[in-house]
């Protein structure tokens, strides 16, 4: 399944690559490889505020989880938010 995600993630095929990736977020809610390629189809569509939200939604599953606080906190710099993004990239941290 990570090839596949790599394959598709590569080919720009991004609708389809955000797909599989949401898929194996069901399956495996902490997959790394899966969270980063859904939130980077995303943002290559430009639909950073769904990234967000998504994200958003993951925190809410998994306060735990750092990596969705840091791709987070990524995304809100793209917007110019940056104290969010300083919360949550310092949250980030503060997990790890």
């Amino acid at each position: 399944w990570q090839l596949r995600l790599a394959l598709l993630d590569g080919l720009k095929k991004h609708d389809e690559a955000y797909k599989v990736a949401l898929d194996f977020i069901e399956r495996e809610p902490d997959n790394l490889v899966a969270l980063e390629v859904a939130v980077r189809a995303l943002a290559s569509l430009d639909k950073v505020d769904e990234g967000i939200d998504f994200l958003s939604k993951q925190i809410e599953k998994n306060p735990k989880n750092s990596n969705a606080y840091r791709m987070r906190g990524q995304l809100l710099v793209t917007q110019k938010k940056l104290d969010e993004a300083v919360a949550d990239l310092t949250k980030a941290l503060e997990i790890n």
